[in-house]
């Protein structure tokens, strides 16, 4: 067998002892969507009957330190919006129970699709264009904000969390008000790349290596010890 036969075959057993079954990404904070929809407005067009725009937030917290490149989340467009979207990514630090200093502000490549389950509802997710790092047990707030001028929409609730989230209304005044209501949540979930593949490249390399170390001591063998009649 040659050392390319060798290294593929290596490969596949590497792969399957190192892989899980369906490694991709790992939620590590969720906030699910509220089958009522009781959305809260997070755009500069107003909403129904407000006399002006909206920005939303509500805060989270993570288990362990992540690197954050990919969020998901659930929202709608009021009929009097245009139906365009120009979303922006907005991290801050906590200030005593309220969005405080910017940490991040970025956009990404947004993906939307009707919601499977609930009806009207839009499901989002969006590919960050740079990442945000967060501390374990560290209290962040992100706002998910529909830039786009013409847009009317809104941020769908959700009644899981701390019954905890913040607005302040536009143009912006950067004074924020709590909603601490029992469905003032927003849904959304954090996403981060599950680690797996660096673990099957350096098995599958370790492995490689070992072929290679075998097959040189088998030529070694064979030009010292040549074999007899």
């Amino acid at each position: 067998m040659t050392i390319r036969a060798r290294f593929l075959t290596a490969l596949a057993i590497a792969v399957g002892w190192t892989a899980p079954l369906g490694a991709a990404n790992v939620v590590v904070f969720e906030q699910s969507p509220d089958p009522a929809v009781v959305p809260g407005a997070s755009s500069p067009f107003p909403v129904e009957e407000e006399a002006t725009g909206f920005r939303a937030a509500d805060d989270f917290l993570l288990a362990r330190d992540a690197t954050i490149r990919d969020l998901r989340w659930w929202g709608l467009h009021d009929p009097m919006s245009s139906g365009q979207d120009d979303f922006t990514f907005t991290f801050y630090d906590d200030a005593s129970g309220l969005p405080g200093n910017v940490l991040m502000e970025t956009r990404g490549d947004v993906v939307v699709m009707p919601d499977a389950a609930i009806a009207k509802l839009n499901f989002y997710r969006a590919a960050l264009e740079e990442p945000f790092n967060a501390a374990a047990g560290q209290s962040y707030w992100l706002s998910i904000f529909n830039a786009e001028p013409s847009a009317a929409w809104s941020w769908n609730n959700s009644l899981d969390g701390n019954d905890r989230s913040a607005y302040f209304r536009l143009p912006s005044d950067n004074v924020w008000m709590a909603n601490l209501v029992s469905d003032g949540d927003l849904a959304f979930q954090v996403v981060i790349p599950e680690p797996a593949a660096p673990a099957i490249a350096g098995t599958a390399w370790a492995v490689l290596g070992l072929v290679i170390r075998r097959r040189r001591k088998q030529v070694a063998r064979t030009s010292v010890y040549p074999p007899t009649d």
